[in-house]
């Protein structure tokens, strides 16, 4: 038995880049109940994005998190990825952002 979700089957991940900034998206989370996510205007490249997108929507439905405003996440002790709560910048709504 895996631990994996099929997020790939479940969120859309949109990816943009503007003026040498990127910026990612999900749609879907919605659908289970929880805020869509943005990362905008980040210096990192698409991939990375994604690979943050994907794995924080994976946490998220595996374990049920709900974002507050204010707090932080991150992949390591070390790493604070600032969570604001805003008007959705790709998505309809409000969305949480992650400044990373």
């Amino acid at each position: 038995m895996t631990d994996s979700l099929p997020i790939n089957l479940w969120i859309y991940i949109g990816l943009r880049s503007i003026n040498s900034k990127s910026s990612g998206y999900t749609y879907g989370l919605t659908e289970f109940k929880k805020e869509e996510i943005e990362i905008v205007d980040s210096k990192n490249n698409l991939t990375q994005i994604r690979e943050v997108l994907y794995d924080i929507s994976h946490y998220v439905l595996k374990s049920n998190i709900t974002f507050k405003e204010g707090e932080t996440i991150g992949f390591s002790e070390d790493e604070k990825i600032n969570i604001t709560f805003s008007k959705g910048s790709f998505v309809s709504g409000n969305s949480f952002k992650l400044t990373y």
